[in-house]
């Protein structure tokens, strides 16, 4: 589900409405459609994500992973949920119809983390160099103290970025992954306007 908003060029932003990754892929994968993109912390390396995932998993599931719904007492464990969703859905699997990357004790699945890798930004990054040239923005922040160390992966997507000659703006501020977005919002709007 995601929203274009037009701009000078006819094409739309893609931003936190959908999510950091969500936004990044969308507009490496239609350029045509967007012309600019924000990544406010931002997963767009599927495969870094799991071991500092993993970690913070054990901590809220210490007796082991019991996958019955997302629970607001854990929000990790609740967040593997959606993360699942879009990186390893399974219509045969009910009843939350996904593949999680875990097993019961908090286990890499390999089977179920390499479906992720295919989603990794980093991974396809060649493959839409050109797309991303033609945005007329791209902007990334995360939080120097991400829990699932989200500051590293948008500054090896910069590099990535910065390597293939492709103008963007990256900001690591002083907070955690849920940190300050309003914050952080105005500053991403204020670079989409100019």
């Amino acid at each position: 589900n995601y929203r274009t908003l037009p701009n000078r060029d006819n094409r739309g932003i893609a931003g936190h409405c959908m999510g950091g990754y969500a936004a990044m892929y969308l507009s490496m994968r239609h350029p045509d459609v967007f012309g600019a993109a924000v990544s406010h912390s931002g997963t767009l390396m599927t495969s870094g994500l799991l071991p500092d995932m993993q970690t913070i998993l054990a901590g809220e599931n210490p007796e082991g992973l019991t996958l019955t719904g997302p629970d607001p007492a854990k929000p990790w464990t609740s967040m593997l949920y959606l993360f699942s969703a879009a990186f390893s859905s399974n219509a045969d699997n009910p009843p939350f119809y996904v593949d999680f990357p875990f097993d019961e004790n908090v286990q890499l699945r390999e089977d179920v983390a390499q479906t992720w890798a295919a989603y990794d930004l980093l991974q396809i990054f060649p493959d839409h160099v050109a797309a991303l040239a033609s945005l007329r923005g791209i902007y990334l922040d995360a939080g120097d103290k991400d829990e699932i160390g989200e500051q590293l992966i948008a500054q090896a997507f910069s590099e990535a970025l910065s390597t293939a000659g492709i103008e963007h703006q990256i900001e690591i501020f002083d907070g955690a992954h849920m940190d300050k977005l309003y914050t952080r919002l105005a500053v991403s709007l204020s670079y989409l306007s100019d």
